[in-house]
């Protein structure tokens, strides 16, 4: 209420990272204004681009996950869901970042600076996110420019980053519903 209040008396504009941020804050009681505008968020284009990305190999597609944070919102319940039930014989799977939980299957490198996490996510094939309720995910956009298609949870802005790039789950159940889909239609995406 505090941040609101100074917002409404002395913002002459605002900044939301995306649609889903601007009505969620609006529901939460900031005013609406004339001067609010939408800017999403953007990664280093000379780290973050597709230069030197693999060549898609369906025989063997090869998943990452990535989150600097720990946090169980940031989807580790999918991820685990993943470790325990995908198809290892057709999919690898690599996580980068720190996470509360210890995978079985699911390769595990604890986190890097921006240059080798641009050229760890161009060594993959499909990204992937279960973060829950992110305004703007630098990590999903960070994918996207590295040339990766994505699939995340049918939460917060995920669904205006992706928008023809990819696919959206909604919960465990239609997860492996969803890569299996950009797996085999990986040229359209």
């Amino acid at each position: 209420k505090t941040i609101f209040q100074f917002n409404n008396l002395l913002a002459d504009g605002t900044v939301f990272q995306s649609k889903w941020s601007r009505e969620k804050n609006h529901e939460m009681g900031l005013k609406r204004s004339r001067y609010e505008t939408i800017i999403m968020n953007a990664p280093d284009p000379d780290i973050f681009n597709s230069k030197g990305k693999r060549a898609f190999n369906r025989n063997r597609v090869k998943l990452i996950a990535t989150s600097w944070s720990a946090n169980p919102r940031k989807g580790f319940d999918i991820y685990k869901y993943l470790d325990e039930n995908l198809d290892f014989n057709m999919y690898e799977m690599t996580f980068v970042g720190n996470s509360p939980i210890e995978f079985r299957n699911i390769r595990w490198i604890h986190p890097v600076p921006s240059q080798e996490l641009a050229k760890t996510l161009k060594n993959h094939d499909i990204y992937i996110t279960g973060s829950i309720n992110d305004p703007c995910s630098n990590s999903l956009i960070e994918a996207l420019h590295c040339g990766l298609p994505a699939i995340a949870i049918n939460s917060g802005g995920h669904s205006e980053i992706i928008m023809g790039a990819g696919e959206l789950f909604n919960h465990e159940k239609d997860v492996l519903d969803a890569i299996d889909k950009v797996a085999n239609n990986y040229e359209h995406y």
